[in-house]
C-alpha cells in the first residue's frame, strides 16, 4: 500500500553527543511525598498511572522537581531555558550548529524555518525535538522529556492547514527523578560525563519565572449560566441532523477563586480518584495543572503502539450489585455504544496510517472499568509502528482525539470553535513523556484543574451523538466537575462564581459550521489485484486501505481529480469508492457508467452505495427519525447469493438513507438485508458493481474478522482473474 510519510525539514548535525552516566538507588514513599510537597513552590511534575488493570494499565509513575531544562513553545517560537548549571551545559550543547539568539535570562531561541501548514512536514519546532533528543548517549535508559501540549497542538501536524500560533507546549528535561512501579520507588540520576561546561558563568536561572506563552486568567465566572450549555448542545444536535458532523464533543469551564495548596489538592486527588492518567505540573509563576483522566491517548514501546479510547460514563453504585446494574445499563445503551464505535473507528483509522496494516488489531472492545467515582467503557487497539514512523508522528497523529473532539475531526473542531464560550487551553491536549529511546506515553487531558494565581478553572465536556439529550448532557458535565470542585473546596474554601451575563442563545452555531490477535498477518494472495481507493473526506478510508492490503491487494489511494489515469487501468484492477456522508461528490452519473472508470469493477461502500442507488432513480424509504451513525447492524446475507455461507454478522452502520429491498429494480440483485426488509448489499446484473450500505471496516465488524473476510470475498467476485495463477504477475 502506498503511504504518505511525514517530511520534516533537514535536521542539523549534532556536534558530538552529551554522554551521561546513570545512577539508581532505592527510595521510599516518603520521597514521593517530599517531591509532591515541593511542587507547591518549585517547578516539576508528577505523571503516571495510579490505576492498574492488565494488560492495558500498570501502576507506574514518575515525579521530579527542579528539572535541568524547560522547553516552551508559544506563538510558533521554541525557547530552551536552562534551570540549573547542568541544564546550562545541555542548552549550550544543543545550540551548537543551530542558528538562533540568546535571551538575557539564558534561554536559547532557535531560528526555525518557514513552515507551510498545508504541506507534509510537521512544524519545525516539533521536528527539532528529534534532533535534541538524539544528542544524548551513554547510559540514557529512562531519560525523557515530560510535559503538556495544549488542545491546539493538532495545528503542528503536517497537512493541518491551520495557523500554529495557538499551539502551546511546556516540556521539562529532568536529570533526576523518582520512578514508581507498584510499591517500589527508585531514585534515578543522570550525570554529565563532561562537566567542563557546567560552571557558574551561565545567566541567572529563571526557575520560578513566568513561562513563555502563559495565558492570563479570565474573571472567575463560569462559561454558561444554568441551561445555556444545554442550548448549545441542542444547536450541535441540529448540526448532527444536517450531517455536518457524526459526533462532536462540547465542553464548558467552571471557574472559582481559590488560594489553597496545589500539592495538597493533588495528594487528595490521588487518594480519592486514582486514574490511568494522573498529572500535576507546576509551570512556574503560579500556574499549575492537575487532573485525573481515564484516557490513555497513546503508548509506544519498542515499536508497539497501543491506544485506549474511552467513551461512556455511569455512576458507581452503593454496592457491587448496584455497580453491576449500572455497568449493564451502560453496555446496553445504544447512545453510548454509538459514541464509542465512532471514536474507536476514527482511532483505528489513525492506527492504519501509523502502523503495518497486518499488525493492527482490536484487542478489547466495550470493556468496563470501575474507577473510584465513575464507571467507563473502553476499547483497546494496537499495532506495530510502520518503518519510517516514530514518536513524533504518533504524538501529532493522535492529537484532537475523536472522543474529545468528534468525527470527522476537522468539521468537529470548526463546530467546537463556534459553540464553546472560551478557548480550551490545556483541556483535551496531551500530557506525558517522550523517551530518548523513542518511547512515548501520553494521556488526553480530561477534567483538569488549571490554576493561575488565585483562580482555578475546571473544564468538562460531553460527547454528543444523535441520541443525546441536551439536559442530560449538561448534567453530565456538572457531575464530572462536581467531584473535583468538592475536593478543592476541602483543600481550601472556594469563592462562589459569578453568573455570566447574556442570552443562552448568544453565539449560536452557524449552519454548516471483540478480540483479535495482534501481529497475525493475513496470508498474501500470490496474484492479487491492484485496488484504486478514493474516499473523499471519509475518516474510515485508512481502515479501508489497511484491510484491503491485509486481503493481499496492492492499494493505490487517489483523489477524484486523479481519475484520468483510470482510463488505462489494468484489466484486473478494482476501484473502491467510500463515503461517510451523503452529498459529497462521486464520479457517478445516471448512465450509470461510473465516469472515467468505464467498466472498471467497482465496490461502493457506505454513502457511496447510497449515492449510486439515488443516481439510478431509486427513492429512499421515509425515515421515522434521525438515523444514528455508529450503531451496530446485523447483516443477513441472502440465500442463493455468493455471500450465503457467511451467515448473519454484525457490522458498522453509518446510514444517511434507507432503501427497501422489496423495491429493488430488476437490474439489481439483493445480496443482504437487515432481516427486516432494509437493503444492505446489492450487485448490479450488467455492470461490475457491488454496493454495501454498511461499513465492514468498523470495529463492530471485527468479531471473527467478518469485515475483512467479506472484503476479500468481494475482491474475488469483482476480479476473479486477478486471483488465479494464469493471470500472471502482479497487475
Amino acid at each position: 500500500m502506498e503511504r504518505r510519510s511525514p517530511v520534516t525539514p533537514p535536521e542539523p548535525a549534532a556536534a558530538g553527543q552529551l554522554r551521561l552516566r546513570r545512577l539508581e538507588d532505592d527510595a521510599g514513599p516518603e520521597a514521593v511525598a517530599d517531591h509532591l510537597r515541593a511542587l507547591d513552590s518549585r517547578p516539576g511534575m508528577y505523571y503516571g498511572s495510579d490505576y492498574a488493570s492488565d494488560p492495558v494499565f500498570q501502576h507506574e509513575a514518575h515525579v521530579f522537581v527542579d528539572p535541568a531544562v524547560r522547553l516552551t513553545l508559544a506563538a510558533g517560537t521554541l525557547a530552551l531555558q536552562p534551570l540549573d548549571a547542568a541544564g546550562a551545559a545541555v542548552v549550550r550543547h544543543w545550540s551548537r550548529g543551530l542558528p538562533g539568539a540568546w535571551r538575557p535570562d539564558g534561554a536559547f531561541l532557535p531560528d526555525l524555518p518557514r513552515w507551510d501548514p498545508s504541506g507534509d512536514g510537521h512544524h519545525p519546532a516539533a521536528a527539532l525535538l528529534r534532533t535534541l533528543l538524539a544528542q544524548f548517549s551513554g547510559e540514557t535508559r529512562g531519560l525523557s522529556l515530560f510535559g503538556c501540549w495544549n488542545a491546539d497542538y493538532w495545528r503542528l501536524e503536517g497537512g493541518s492547514g491551520a495557523d500554529p500560533a495557538a499551539a502551546r507546549a511546556v516540556l521539562y528535561l529532568p536529570l533526576s527523578f523518582l520512578t514508581i512501579r507498584g510499591p517500589v520507588v527508585r531514585s534515578v540520576r543522570f550525570l554529565l560525563e563532561d562537566t567542563s561546561d557546567t560552571g557558574g558563568d551561565a545567566a541567572a536561572f529563571a526557575a520560578h519565572g513566568a513561562v513563555a506563552g502563559a495565558v492570563e486568567a479570565p474573571p472567575a465566572a463560569d462559561d454558561f449560566p444554568q441551561g445555556a450549555y444545554a442550548h448549545r448542545v441542542a444547536q450541535a444536535l441540529d448540526a448532527l441532523a444536517r450531517g455536518d458532523v457524526l459526533s462532536v464533543a462540547l465542553s464548558q469551564a467552571f471557574r472559582r477563586r481559590w488560594s489553597g495548596s496545589a500539592a495538597e489538592a493533588f495528594a487528595q486527588l490521588r487518594r480519592r480518584y486514582p486514574m490511568p492518567e494522573m498529572y500535576c505540573v507546576h509551570f512556574g509563576a503560579g500556574e499549575y495543572l492537575m487532573g485525573a483522566s481515564p484516557c490513555m491517548q497513546a503508548r509506544l514501546e519498542a515499536g508497539g503502539l497501543d491506544i485506549a479510547p474511552v467513551c461512556g460514563t455511569a455512576p458507581r453504585g452503593a454496592d457491587a450489585l448496584a455497580d453491576a446494574s449500572h455497568a449493564m445499563a451502560l453496555l446496553h445503551s445504544e447512545k453510548e455504544g454509538a459514541a464509542l464505535a465512532l471514536g474507536t473507528d476514527e482511532h483505528l483509522a489513525r492506527l492504519y496510517r501509523l502502523c503495518d496494516p497486518a499488525s493492527v488489531a482490536v484487542l478489547a472492545y466495550r470493556r468496563v472499568h470501575h474507577f473510584q467515582a465513575l464507571i467507563h467503557e473502553m476499547a483497546h487497539i494496537g499495532g506495530r509502528l510502520a518503518a519510517g514512523a516514530d514518536w513524533l508522528d504518533v504524538l501529532l497523529a493522535t492529537s484532537a482525539t475523536a472522543t474529545s473532539t468528534g468525527v470527522p475531526k476537522r468539521s468537529a473542531l470548526a463546530l467546537i470553535a463556534a459553540a464553546e464560550a472560551s478557548p480550551r487551553g490545556w483541556y483535551t491536549g496531551a500530557v506525558g513523556r517522550i523517551g530518548v529511546d523513542g518511547s512515548l506515553r501520553i494521556g488526553t487531558i480530561m477534567r483538569p484543574a488549571w490554576i493561575r494565581g488565585d483562580m482555578v478553572e475546571i473544564r468538562t465536556g460531553s460527547l454528543l451523538v444523535g441520541g443525546s439529550d441536551p439536559a442530560e448532557e449538561e448534567e453530565e458535565t456538572r457531575i464530572k466537575a462536581a467531584s473535583l470542585l468538592s475536593l478543592l473546596d476541602q483543600a481550601s474554601p472556594l469563592a462562589p462564581a459569578s453568573e455570566p451575563d447574556g442570552d443562552p442563545a448568544a453565539g449560536a452555531i452557524p449552519d454548516g459550521a471483540t478480540t483479535a490477535v495482534r501481529g497475525a498477518p493475513e496470508t498474501a494472495t500470490p496474484c492479487a489485484p491492484r485496488v484504486y481507493l478514493e474516499g473523499g473526506n471519509d475518516p474510515l478510508q485508512p481502515i479501508t486501505a489497511g484491510l484491503l492490503a491485509r486481503c493481499g491487494a496492492e492499494v493505490v489511494e487517489y483523489e477524484m481529480g486523479g481519475l484520468a489515469f483510470l482510463k488505462q487501468h489494468p484489466r484486473a484492477a478494482i476501484r473502491v469508492l467510500t463515503r461517510m456522508r451523503a452529498g459529497e461528490g462521486l464520479p457517478i452519473d445516471r448512465n450509470p457508467s461510473f465516469g472515467s472508470g468505464g467498466d472498471l469493477p467497482t465496490l461502493l461502500l457506505g454513502a457511496a452505495a447510497e449515492a449510486a442507488l439515488a443516481s439510478w432513480g431509486w427513492a429512499e424509504e421515509p425515515s421515522a427519525g434521525l438515523l444514528q451513525p455508529g450503531l451496530g447492524i446485523t447483516v443477513h446475507p441472502c440465500h442463493d447469493t455468493p455471500l450465503a455461507d457467511f451467515g448473519p454478522f454484525l457490522a458498522g452502520d453509518y446510514p444517511a438513507r434507507r432503501f427497501a429491498a422489496a423495491d429493488a429494480p430488476a437490474e439489481l440483485t439483493v445480496l443482504a438485508t437487515d432481516g427486516a426488509g432494509t437493503l444492505l448489499a446489492f450487485r448490479h446484473r450488467s455492470l461490475p458493481v457491488i454496493g454495501l450500505l454498511f461499513r465492514p471496516e468498523s470495529v463492530l465488524a471485527t468479531g471473527g474478522q467478518a469485515g475483512q473476510r467479506l472484503l476479500a470475498r468481494l475482491l474475488r467476485i469483482l476480479a476473479p482473474d486477478a486471483f488465479t495463477p494464469s493471470s500472471g504477475a502482479h497487475p
